[in-house]
Formats: structure tokens, sequence, C-alpha cells
């Protein structure tokens, strides 16, 4: 519960622009990953496919964020525009 609001606070004194602004898939990635694992928790015992299970959802989670699309371009913390290479890159070697 403490780890957010440090790293906002960290954030803010590094000049990072960082809130608290959660999009729908940050959430809904919270709430499921907080639903499997009370239901997993429930009875208090253990078994290797409940581990198997919370892993399965770890894994989906992660999949969920790696095929999110970003835009191409997009702010970082100064508020300057990042430009995504999108061409070939061409790298010289200096003699």
């Amino acid at each position: 519960m403490f780890v957010v609001p440090l790293s906002v606070l960290v954030a803010w004194i590094m000049g990072i622009q960082m809130d608290l602004d959660f999009k729908l898939l940050e959430t809904g990635a919270l709430f499921i990953s907080v639903l499997v694992t009370a239901f997993t928790l429930q009875d208090g015992t253990s078994h290797y496919l409940k581990g198997v299970l919370l892993l399965l959802c770890y894994i989906v989670i992660g999949a969920c964020f790696f095929v999110t699309r970003q835009p191409s371009t997009h702010a970082n913390g100064n508020g300057m525009l990042l430009d995504v290479p999108t061409g070939p890159m061409i790298v010289q070697v200096a003699n």
C-alpha cells in the first residue's frame, strides 16, 4: 500500500511526471489478480495446481500488457515527445 504513493513522491522529486491515473487495463488487472488470489487462498490450504493457477494469471496479465497498443510517439516525464524510429537503422563506425 505504500509503494505506489512513494513512487509518485520519488518521481516528483526527480522531476518526472507520474500520477495515479490508472487506465482500464491497469484497473482490470488489479481487480482480476485480487479476485483470483482471494479465491485461491480462501480455504487456507495449498496445492501445486493453485500455484499454477496464480502463475497462469500472472502470465496472462503480462501478455495483456505486452500486446496492448501504445502510440508511436508519446510524452516522457519532461513533456518532450519521444519519436520511435520506424525505418532501418544505419550504423557508421569511425576508423
